[in-house]
């Protein structure tokens, strides 16, 4: 299809919109019904862009009140809200938060004081888009933190995000990520597990790692095998031992410590037979 003919088709398609759904009905009304939609129409458009220019900020609660009345007898009235985005926060934490009746106008929702809130108040929550959806819709999405591991201090239990650490009552619901111990460990966490994703078959092995005297890391498989990392060139030793499971599959073993630390040599401790 040429540029020209798809243009002349998309120009028909909108010609055909507008004689259906919009200049039809309206040519359908009476002469009097007509003025009112466009006088309606024309109002609220108006009102609109004054109230989002700010406007109304500085003249006073009266008009501001009177605005938002007048919008809500419109029709502009708070009668549903939706919400996507939340895995983790917990619902009963969120509806705290949203300070709104149903039937207020929806001019009167603070959206930008409504997010500000969420964030600063949701410990999941790193971001959060508040839209209007006319008439009657109050549209919220919550951009949440991505749970990395856990992490324990003092008998706590944390869980270690891309931007922040979260205190949990219960970590029983992250069980599966794996668990870091030691000082510094958290600051650590999203360099070393980016690593330790690159292998992925020996990712799902591990069931702990702790932070040695800040500058390596041990890992503790689920079957108890300890892996000993160097403190540096950790990706050539974990691609080095990624080779090993791949190929002798040696965490299957019987073998109570691999030794890592040095780049020339592999040290590897089995269990004691008894």
């Amino acid at each position: 299809m040429t540029r020209r003919r798809r243009k002349q088709r998309n120009k028909n398609g909108f010609k055909r919109f507008l004689d259906r759904f919009i200049l039809g009905p309206y040519f359908n009304l009476g002469p009097v019904m007509r003025r009112w939609l466009v006088s309606l129409s024309l109002t609220f458009i108006l009102l609109t862009g004054l109230f989002l220019s700010g406007v109304f900020d500085g003249l006073g609660t009266k008009i501001t009140h009177h605005f938002y009345q007048t919008t809500k007898a419109m029709g502009f009235a708070l009668n549903d809200v939706k919400i996507e985005g939340r895995q983790i926060t917990a619902a009963d934490s969120l509806t705290t938060h949203l300070d709104f009746e149903a039937d207020m106008p929806l001019f009167a929702i603070n959206l930008d004081g409504l997010k500000e809130t969420l964030i600063t108040n949701l410990a999941w929550v790193d971001n959060v888009r508040v839209k209007r959806h006319w008439p009657e819709t109050l549209y919220i999405e919550l951009q949440e933190a991505k749970p990395l591991a856990r992490w324990q201090k003092d008998n706590k239990n944390y869980v270690v995000t891309e931007h922040k650490i979260i205190l949990v009552e219960d970590d029983a619901p992250f069980q599966s990520l794996p668990l870091l111990r030691g000082t510094g460990a958290q600051a650590q966490a999203k360099a070393f597990l980016k690593t330790l994703y690159l292998h992925p078959e020996l990712a799902l092995k591990i069931a702990a790692a702790d932070y040695i005297e800040q500058r390596r890391w041990n890992l503790i498989t689920k079957d108890n095998t300890l892996i000993m990392l160097p403190a540096t060139d950790m990706t050539l030793a974990l691609a080095k031992l990624s080779n090993l499971q791949s190929e002798k599959q040696i965490l299957q073993r019987e073998i109570k410590k691999i030794d890592l630390r040095q780049a020339d040599r592999l040290i590897i401790v089995p269990e004691k037979q008894e």
